[in-house]
């Protein structure tokens, strides 16, 4: 009898320590997710608390960025007076982002400003080219100051070159505002 007793308190603890282990494995399985999901929160929030989306405009990387700006528009190179501003997001999990940048240039030969080298002026925009336009100003409305309103958009003191876009959801304007010789670079790249 006392060998029967004995062997139910042996089953009865294997089975009671099968029971805790399998206890322990089904939270492990339920916390560790929430934990992981936590740190990566807490990544993200500290990611974008430190994240400025000024950009440093003195830096190589924005003068080249300038120079190309100015020669893929047909503005021409050596123009390049100043960036003034610049805005960048941070990218999204996909890298989603946009970008705004203001360009001081020395001078501007308003003849080569033509339809057929990709330039509008902006009292004469319609269509297709208008509504990109306005939508992308709209997009990041008072997320960059500087950049100039749909107001100043359709006045004959504003030219706009939209370049061919090279995927279906990628976008970028240039604008360039004759009186004080800016050019207004914006980009989306999805």
């Amino acid at each position: 009898m006392k060998t029967i007793k004995s062997l139910r308190d042996i089953i009865a603890k294997v089975i009671r320590g099968i029971l805790i282990g399998w206890a322990v494995i089904l939270a492990g399985l339920a916390i560790i997710p929430c934990l992981l999901q936590l740190g990566f929160m807490a990544v993200l929030l500290l990611v974008s608390l430190l994240y400025n989306p000024k950009v440093d405009v003195t830096s190589p990387a924005s003068q080249y960025l300038a120079e190309s700006v100015l020669r893929d528009c047909n503005i021409g190179t050596g123009r390049l007076k100043k960036v003034r501003h610049g805005y960048k997001t941070m990218p999204s999990f996909h890298g989603d982002h946009f970008g705004a940048y203001a360009i001081e240039i020395s001078d501007v030969d308003v003849s080569a400003l033509t339809p057929e080298r990709g330039w509008t002026r902006g009292d004469q925009m319609s269509g297709e080219t208008e509504n990109s336009v306005w939508g992308a100003i709209q997009w990041f409305k008072g997320k960059v100051k500087w950049f100039p309103g749909g107001h100043e958009l359709k006045s004959a003191d504003m030219f706009v070159y939209s370049p061919p876009q090279k995927k279906e959801w990628d976008f970028s304007v240039v604008l360039l505002r004759l009186s004080d010789k800016m050019v207004f670079y914006l980009y989306v790249q999805t």
